[in-house]
């Protein structure tokens, strides 16, 4: 793993060398910071790009711009500004320390103490540096947290809540994507004692934070926490949590793609207050309008929808899936269907087709229609019933 993740830092080092050339010439001290560490220790790129560096904002954004370098004071007030390289945006923040904080809009002073910038950062996992020599600086153990799945905050958690009142949403987003083991109890008393402060947060922050959670792969742990934290109840006036872990099972099984809109809207309808994009809010309107005859014309194999800039496939099974449970064919309901849905676990798995004599990449494609067909039926389908389906699939494809 070492080597890959110096294979990536390298990449990206090489992309942001006309950066750190600049701060390099001009006697200043340039690192990655955050996700872009974090993520290339796990041996993937990260989607957003943080940088650090000791030189003051405003005159690294005129000194970038001599240089040539297409630069903008995007949060130049608590210390940031964005570079431009090949297109792509790199935010670049001073050095720092909180002289005090109301939980949403801190007064900062700058720094030169690469260990006190880190002291206000939030999670341990999110406190790690690497200069462009890919030598990777962690101050309060965060290479270990991050191999070990433990996600804490630096230091005293409810100072840190305290600093900025969505890390009451962030410990359960990266909980959501990291853990491998619970969260300590006395953190998750801090969270339930301050989850009334995330109502003096704005919507977009909201907004954008909790569809990264609902995002992961497997974000059933955090919801669960977040219902337990009291979170769930701060946020929205009413919820259905069974309904989306239903929904979750239904997405293992049918191995689909998480969307966290449909997530969103099986959690809950008090989504109103939240601030979704047109794109966003016009999706959830189709969903709730589709009708069973929509689905299940031909060809209607995939349903395309555009998600945060990008287009995201959901498979038209799902969709039948859900609307087979139904008996007004209506998505409107959609709430309803999911907490009176009893979905059960598939029961078939990859041992029992090989004593069918089926092997390979066949296993998985048989694996994956079965399942189809089987959530077609309701999931009422017995072993039995789906090896049968299974072996006439076999002998149709010869």
């Amino acid at each position: 793993m070492r080597q890959k993740t110096l294979r990536i830092l390298a990449a990206l080092f090489k992309e942001l060398a006309p950066l750190y050339r600049v701060y390099q010439e001009a006697g200043y001290d340039l690192r990655l910071v955050g996700g872009g560490v974090r993520d290339a220790l796990l041996g993937k790129v990260a989607n957003d790009i943080d940088l650090a560096t000791h030189l003051a904002p405003k005159k690294g954004l005129a000194l970038l711009q001599k240089n040539g370098i297409e630069c903008v004071p995007t949060g130049i007030k608590y210390g940031t500004i964005t570079a431009i390289i090949n297109k792509n945006p790199y935010e670049i923040t001073t050095l720092r320390q909180d002289i005090t904080t109301d939980g949403r809009w801190p007064e900062v002073s700058y720094s030169t103490d690469w260990v006190e910038d880190a002291k206000r950062r939030d999670l341990t996992i999110n406190a790690l540096y690497a200069d462009f020599d890919g030598k990777i600086y962690d101050y309060f153990n965060g290479i270990q947290d991050l191999e070990n799945g433990v996600i804490r905050f630096i230091g005293n958690a409810e100072d840190r809540i305290n600093e900025d009142y969505l890390r009451l949403l962030r410990i359960f987003r990266f909980y959501a994507w990291y853990a491998k083991v619970p969260l300590d109890n006395d953190t998750l008393s801090i969270c339930t004692k301050l989850a009334p402060k995330l109502t003096t947060l704005s919507s977009e922050r909201i907004t954008k934070e909790l569809l990264r959670l609902l995002k992961a792969p497997n974000p059933e742990s955090s919801l669960i926490l977040m219902e337990k934290s009291n979170i769930l109840a701060t946020l929205f006036k009413s919820y259905a949590l069974d309904s989306l872990l239903k929904l979750l099972k239904l997405e293992k099984e049918l191995t689909f793609t998480p969307n966290p809109l449909l997530r969103l809207i099986l959690l809950t309808k008090d989504y109103t207050f939240l601030r979704l994009s047109n794109a966003d809010l016009k999706w959830i309107h189709k969903v709730y309008n589709l009708s069973q005859e929509d689905l299940f014309k031909e060809p209607i194999y995939r349903y395309q929808l555009s998600l945060e800039k990008r287009e995201t496939i959901m498979s038209a099974a799902v969709m039948r899936s859900i609307v087979y449970a139904i008996s007004s064919g209506q998505l409107k309901d959609i709430l309803l269907i999911f907490e009176n849905l009893n979905i059960p676990s598939f029961p078939v798995d990859g041992h029992d087709l090989i004593s069918l004599g089926i092997s390979g990449p066949s296993i998985g494609k048989h694996l994956k229609e079965c399942r189809v067909w089987w959530a077609r039926e309701k999931f009422t389908l017995t072993k039995k019933e789906c090896l049968l389906w299974i072996q006439n699939k076999k002998l149709e494809n010869k």
